[in-house]
């Protein structure tokens, strides 16, 4: 039986999909899914369908990637569900609305990583909790409040650092306190924590 403790104990947030092999995952979703790297990883656990949520457009907490860098990832999302994973389901909306679509309880697995902004985290998780099925896993990456300096080539653009407001840990602690749950974290080999919230 996979638990709380099983995730903290992971090098990084891409063995997820080694625990959620054990759990007979038939549905997950992630919300902000960019190129879909990390949304290919979590296919690893072969579910039969992942739902991919992002709006691949021009935003204001990303405002330093530009419309043509959006399709590109729309496009290369498009291509690992053509060639790699049939199971991916791409939806092109805005999370708050893409959210409307599902039934409660519907997934097996959710993975939030589109803005990482206070108001956005907060948003999403009060959002998709209840669309997570009872005994299963809800997740996220950049565990870390406040603001940061990030290279521009880890952003994947070119020019000076881009500095981002943080505010995911904040969000996650007060939903697990109001919620009256416990969070593991996955202390990422780069330095970039994961949060991982059990829904009993």
């Amino acid at each position: 039986m996979v638990n709380l403790n099983d995730f903290a104990k992971l090098a990084s947030r891409y063995q997820i999909h080694n625990l959620l092999s054990q759990t007979n995952v038939k549905k997950i979703c992630e919300v902000g899914v960019d190129h879909g790297w990390n949304l290919t990883n979590l296919c690893k656990c072969k579910p039969d369908l992942a739902v991919a949520i992002d709006i691949w457009s021009e935003n204001s907490y990303y405002e330093f990637y530009n419309e043509e860098f959006h399709e590109r990832n729309y496009r290369e999302i498009i291509r690992r569900c053509l060639e790699e994973n049939r199971c991916i389901l791409p939806i092109r909306l805005d999370s708050l609305k893409a959210v409307q679509i599902f039934p409660d309880f519907y997934f097996d697995f959710i993975y939030i990583d589109a803005a990482h902004d206070y108001e956005s985290i907060k948003n999403n998780l009060q959002a998709y909790w209840p669309k997570l099925a009872s005994g299963r896993f809800i997740a996220g990456h950049d565990y870390m409040t406040g603001t940061r300096s990030i290279n521009a080539e880890k952003l994947r653009i070119k020019g000076d650092p881009i500095t981002l407001e943080f505010g995911v840990k904040k969000a996650v602690d007060e939903f697990a306190g109001e919620n009256n749950l416990d969070i593991a974290v996955i202390k990422d080999e780069n330095g970039i924590d994961s949060w991982v919230l059990h829904k009993n």
